[in-house]
């Protein structure tokens, strides 16, 4: 049977605490001021609380542990619900979202799926003006004038994920 790193941190604690015990039973019977029952005297008391010390050390880094795994746990899902919400962006609207970024674009209020892309983007707070907002149909609303840091870094995350895909596909 192999021993690994927490099989060796348990029985260094039970040697250690094993020793401690074994100091105690002889500080109790083998000083002459004992006598049955034994006093809990400082002494005592320390000897005590050493054979309990690596268990409690051990107990509160587990549950350090276990905070840190939740805390990494959550960071993953939340990464998780970051890639599906790329994912399920439909491409129309990414393509608008990444033409709002690249080039001068203005809005038309006629354009109903336009609209609609606008609504969107600016529901999901990738857009900082809600298409009713924008009534010159002349104004620029591209190269990023009203592309909040949201659809920035969705659009930086996407591209990313996009080459990440190819890369893939490639090998």
């Amino acid at each position: 049977m192999a021993f690994n790193r927490d099989d060796l941190g348990f029985y260094g604690s039970l040697a250690f605490t094993s020793l401690a015990l074994i100091l105690a039973v002889w500080y109790i019977f083998h000083d002459p001021s004992h006598k049955p029952p034994p006093n809990l005297d400082s002494k005592l008391v320390g000897i005590l609380i050493a054979a309990a010390l690596p268990w409690v050390v051990s107990r509160v880094e587990v549950i350090k542990g276990a905070g840190f795994e939740v805390r990494q746990r959550l960071r993953e899902q939340d990464e998780k619900l970051n890639l599906l919400t790329l994912q399920l962006m439909e491409p129309d609207i990414f393509d608008t979202l990444q033409s709002l970024v690249k080039y001068d674009f203005t809005f038309r209020k006629d354009d109903r799926l336009l609209y609609e892309h606008f609504k969107h983007l600016f529901n999901i707070n990738c857009i900082s003006r809600s298409p009713d907002s924008i009534s010159d149909p002349q104004e620029n609303v591209g190269n990023g004038r009203i592309v909040t840091q949201v659809g920035r870094d969705f659009i930086a995350a996407r591209e990313k994920m996009e080459e990440a895909n190819k890369k893939k596909r490639a090998v």
